[in-house]
């Protein structure tokens, strides 16, 4: 992979919000649901509670945190030239999520609208895309990004260390062009190792094992399959370097010059470790999980809207958003909010 996007790119996150269900399940009604001995939900993956949506569709729980998005930067959907729909989960194959977002949004006015999908990696490719986007001219100016994800839906009950750490949840953010040039994204990078494939998947449900002939699958393959003590290795063994050549972009930054670093919420005990290894201070590190689960696609968005909504991070701070994804994936994009 070359260094050839090198970013110095005026944009500006105008805005986030969120959508969080309102069924919140507790780590002690997992344990008695899969028969765990109690405390067995946060000893292992450090969540206390989680939400669960169940009657709300992906495009109906992104509307709500777009919509407060859209309230907060005092604008309308039709400010809105492109929308993103950057999230694993989907209603439908066909059309594109970002379509059934735009309907309930009420946008009729020939806004863009396409999804990404790069699984909990998605919210940064798709900041990294409309960045991209906007600073090229043309007629995007302004780009709601929303992640929606309803993970519960494909928990295998029969594997308790993801049954237990999912959570439903949708957040958004609005951005645009800042013609000041404060706010700014100062690097991009995404790295991709198929070598770590098969520790992240979901095997049924696309043209290989399609839902036509669904009572032929494993049982199984219908249900998310991750090994998680793998991924963990490889993120380790990974990271360190990948931050690296992020950094290395021309951008004179370290993980001491940060004022936040903001991480995919994978799991307490790897967020724990992951903190460790890059050596970055508690309070300048951001952790929802316990309160949420693993996000999937909208853990980095729901973060970041959790400093931004409360006041905690200001304009001209610097912050790293750093994610690992099904594939084996990585991605980074550090700005200055």
């Amino acid at each position: 992979m070359t260094d050839s996007h090198k970013a110095f790119r005026p944009v500006r996150i105008v805005s986030t919000g969120r959508y969080e269900p309102s069924l919140i399940v507790t780590a002690a009604e997992i344990d008695a649901a899969l028969g765990l001995e109690a405390g067995w939900t946060e000893k292992h993956t450090g969540v206390r509670e989680r939400r669960v949506e169940k009657q709300l569709t992906c495009a109906e729980m992104g509307a709500r945190a777009a919509k407060q998005a859209l309230e907060r930067a005092k604008l309308s959907i039709k400010d809105i030239d492109l929308v993103i729909n950057a999230s694993a989960s989907f209603d439908q194959p066909i059309p594109c999520g970002a379509v059934l977002m735009l309907e309930q949004l009420g946008g009729n006015h020939g806004a863009m609208a396409f999804d990404i999908n790069s699984t909990c990696a998605s919210f940064l490719v798709a900041l990294d895309t409309a960045s991209a986007m906007l600073t090229a001219g043309g007629r995007v100016r302004r780009v709601l990004i929303v992640s929606s994800e309803k993970p519960n839906t494909s928990m295998n009950p029969k594997h308790p260390e993801s049954y237990a750490l999912f959570g439903d949840v949708s957040a958004a953010c609005i951005l645009e062009r800042d013609e000041s040039g404060r706010s700014q994204i100062l690097a991009t990078r995404m790295e991709a190792y198929p070598e770590g494939r098969a520790l992240c998947e979901m095997r049924a449900g696309g043209m290989t094992k399609p839902p036509s002939r669904w009572d032929e699958h494993e049982h199984d393959d219908k249900y998310f399959d991750m090994k998680g003590p793998a991924l963990v290795k490889m993120s380790l063994k990974k990271l360190p370097g990948f931050v690296e050549r992020l950094y290395a972009q021309g951008t004179g930054f370290t993980t001491p010059d940060l004022d936040w670093l903001v991480p995919h919420q994978a799991s307490l005990p790897a967020l724990e470790i992951v903190r460790r290894v890059l050596n970055v201070a508690p309070e300048r590190y951001v952790i929802t999980a316990d309160r949420f689960g693993n996000n999937v696609a909208a853990s980095l968005p729901l973060a970041l809207d959790e400093i931004a909504s409360t006041g905690k991070l200001s304009r001209g701070q610097s912050v790293l958003l750093l994610g690992t994804a099904a594939g084996f994936s990585m991605a980074g994009v550090l700005l200055k909010y």
